[in-house]
């Protein structure tokens, strides 16, 4: 098995074969080594496209995922206008999360092409999954020479040394001039996310510290998705909550069960509960716990304000400079180099779907087919200047916060999860106003 890890030219004669692509492999991977805020960048779908034409002739192209999904389907025109056959496949849930089923569809597919089309004689798969090995010796073993195109941080190397030559996707990288920075691990996100989500919940108010069992039940409700203290290199839920000893406080009890105790991080910031009648000092979330709270993970929320209202109103000056406009416009003109912003394509998707749902825009036409980053849009006719673009976002953000909050959350808590200073109380104050009306008339 030949590798090319470097720039070096391919030397490969073209010869008459097969691109199969399990798109939503490539995407998901990319996504979860750059972080999805630098996808598209990440992606350099022109250069893998010219790569693929250096493989192969063009005789068969197709593009396999669940292209209802956002992440996907950003990507769809550009593929289609490379020559790819758009393939659907409908992605399943397992266990609360989505189960990409394109790989087996492009297996049936390879072998279905290796039996009919004899003609065919170079087959270059984009997938790094482990799977994807019975169908490379199949293949090889009805006389096709089989490439495999994969991220190198997570194919699998029993599939890298199979083929007969693997070439690293961080090549396609490096060919497209791209320097990326990795994000934190899998796990360690993982990690994160349920140190927030658990400080999240022991910064509840109760009469009774949380049981063990009790805990355990709320935490997978609340984080979305499938739960295993395995999965975070702990034996049991008590050796799990024994990983955070600045969180979580743990109490034995006789029965079997533990009582858990929250712990006051170092340096929070405290808030009087005298209007409350009491003279307790209780400690005022932070605001990865706010984020947690307010749900807002997907949303890829932007917490420094100075970066987040610098987005907003480069959207808003992007947007206005043209009668009506599209995602794709704005991300291409926030991030051309001749702009003055300086901004990546991520960037904007970080805001557009929270300013979609707080409807700061209208879409001007209503093409169900046309890709949603492509579809017209116009301001809303309230938006008359740049700071209304970021009370808009900013009001939705508390929206957020309101809906999820078990109790009403205060202003200072708003102040906290949108990142801004004691002097900004009172502006908070009239967001979490805003937002209550809304969350009222709905």
């Amino acid at each position: 098995m030949d590798r090319s890890p470097e720039l070096a030219p391919l030397r490969v004669d073209p010869v008459p074969g097969a691109v199969l692509v399990d798109f939503e492999n490539l995407v998901y991977g990319l996504a979860h080594h750059h972080g999805a805020e630098q996808l598209v960048e990440a992606a350099c779908l022109p250069t893998l496209c010219a790569l693929l034409r250096e493989l192969a002739h063009p005789g068969v192209r197709r593009a396999y995922g669940d292209w209802r999904v956002r992440d996907l389907n950003q990507f769809q025109v550009e593929l289609y206008r490379n020559g790819f056959e758009i393939v659907q496949v409908l992605g399943r849930l397992a266990q609360g999360a989505r189960k990409n089923a394109s790989d087996i569809r492009l297996a049936v597919d390879a072998v279905e092409l290796a039996l009919r089309e004899p003609h065919l004689r170079r087959f270059v798969i984009v997938s790094g999954d482990r799977d994807m090995i019975e169908v490379v010796r199949c293949l090889q073993k009805h006389g096709r020479e089989v490439f495999v195109i994969a991220a190198d941080w997570s194919a699998s190397a029993d599939l890298s040394d199979v083929c007969d030559r693997f070439l690293p996707y961080s090549e396609v990288q490096r060919r497209a001039g791209l320097v990326l920075n990795a994000r934190p691990t899998v796990a360690d996100r993982a990690f994160g996310e349920l140190r927030a989500v658990l400080r999240d919940l022991l910064a509840t108010e109760r009469d009774a510290p949380w049981c063990g069992t009790e805990l355990k039940r709320e935490l997978l409700a609340r984080h979305g998705e499938r739960f295993a203290e395995e999965d975070y290199g702990a034996p049991s839920f008590q050796r799990l909550l024994e990983k955070m000893p600045d969180i979580a406080r743990i109490e034995p009890r006789l029965a079997g069960d533990i009582l858990v105790h929250p712990v006051a991080p170092v340096g929070a910031e405290e808030v009087s509960l005298s209007a409350r009648g009491t003279g307790i000092r209780a400690v005022l979330p932070g605001q990865s716990q706010l984020v947690a709270r307010a749900r807002l993970a997907n949303y890829r929320y932007e917490g420094d304000p100075e970066r987040r209202r610098r987005i907003l109103r480069a959207i808003h000056d992007a947007a206005r400079a043209r009668p009506d406009f599209s995602l794709a416009e704005v991300r291409t003109a926030m991030s051309a180099p001749d702009s003055g912003v300086g901004m990546r394509p991520g960037d904007v998707n970080k805001c557009w779907t929270v300013l979609y749902q707080g409807r700061a825009f209208r879409q001007t036409t209503h093409d169900a087919i046309t890709p949603m980053q492509f579809r017209r849009h116009a301001l809303a006719p309230e938006v008359t200047d740049a700071e209304q673009v970021v009370r808009i976002y900013e009001r939705c953000i508390v929206y957020k916060l309101l809906e999820n909050s078990r109790g009403e959350p205060t202003a200072q808590e708003v102040r906290v999860l949108l990142g801004l200073q004691e002097e900004d109380l009172g502006w908070c104050a009239g967001l979490l106003d805003e937002a209550r009306r809304l969350l009222l008339a709905t």
